[in-house]
């Protein structure tokens, strides 16, 4: 529910003070930054692990990053130097982001049981969904996203 409240104040702040959040929003990423650091600094604790599921960390783990995300989010709309934004290596990962999102828990789950060396182990399960997102982009979302296409067009 958090993600949907923000999302709302962050529409609501840009359509009433857009010429504020474009002259400070670049500030967002001292946000995203001072939300960053506790949370790699935190990650090396092993009872600081989404999988331990408890109370403490599920609230500082995800309200860290939302506070993180909406740090990146104002620097985003502020228009300050966000050319990077357009790079292609990142607006390919945007494009295959779905189904990196389906699979990322599940390949990094599978990857520490059998991995103990957490770098390494995390690694491993970046390029192995980074893979298999991008399969899957190629041989599955894409062709049924331009077959949906094509069928709009001759249906319109």
């Amino acid at each position: 529910m958090d993600l949907l409240a923000v999302g709302a104040i962050i529409a609501l702040v840009w359509r009433r003070n857009r010429t504020a959040v474009e002259r400070y929003g670049g500030c967002g990423l001292l946000l995203a930054g001072g939300a960053a650091i506790p949370l790699l600094l935190l990650s090396w604790y092993p009872w600081f692990q989404p999988a331990a599921n408890s109370v403490l960390v599920n609230v500082w783990l995800y309200e860290l990053s939302l506070i993180g995300y909406v740090g990146v989010v104002f620097w985003a709309l502020s228009g300050y130097a966000v050319g990077l934004l357009k790079l292609r290596p990142l607006v390919y990962i945007g494009r295959i982001s779905f189904s990196f999102y389906l699979v990322h828990t599940t390949v990094l789950y599978i990857v520490r049981g059998h991995l103990h060396h957490q770098l390494v182990g995390v690694s491993i399960a970046l390029a192995v969904s980074l893979l298999y997102a991008a399969l899957t982009w190629n041989f599955l979302e894409s062709p049924i996203l331009q077959g949906t296409r094509q069928n709009r067009a001759v249906i319109v």
